[in-house]
């Protein structure tokens, strides 16, 4: 007899792709966030530094922004390939978030962000858990 476990692999994860609405409800606050296309904001995140890859802005810059269920957060290889998107679509805990819709981060110039912590490596939200 033939049967499938599940067995767990390390997997090499080297930033974070995020995709997020700024909803027209901000009127026009965010309109020079850097990395804001149209009504979108796409960045990644290299995971180890907690830096926005190529930020190019010289000054600090505060977002607190409702996403609720709207974002997308995909893990990437060290190639850039997609490895993992969370189950639900809620702020994932390694971004300062409030209860899972809204983004609350300080970034710093150069794109680091402040209180980025990643270092106990749980990433169990962007992969399913059979509990049957």
């Amino acid at each position: 007899m033939e049967i499938e476990v599940m067995k767990p692999v390390k997997i090499n994860v080297k930033s974070l792709l995020v995709e997020v609405p700024v909803y027209d409800f901000y009127d026009g606050e965010y309109d020079d966030l850097p990395k804001k296309v149209g009504e979108m904001w796409n960045f990644v995140i290299d995971i180890d530094s907690g830096t926005i890859i190529e930020w190019n802005h010289p000054e600090k810059y505060r977002v607190f922004l409702k996403v609720c269920d709207g974002g997308r957060y995909t893990l990437l290889d060290d190639l850039g390939k997609p490895v993992a998107e969370p189950i639900e679509n809620y702020v994932p805990k390694c971004i300062p978030n409030e209860y899972g819709d809204y983004i609350d981060i300080n970034i710093l110039p150069h794109g680091i962000i402040v209180e980025w912590d990643c270092s106990n490596n749980d990433f169990s939200e962007f992969f399913e858990i059979d509990n049957d």
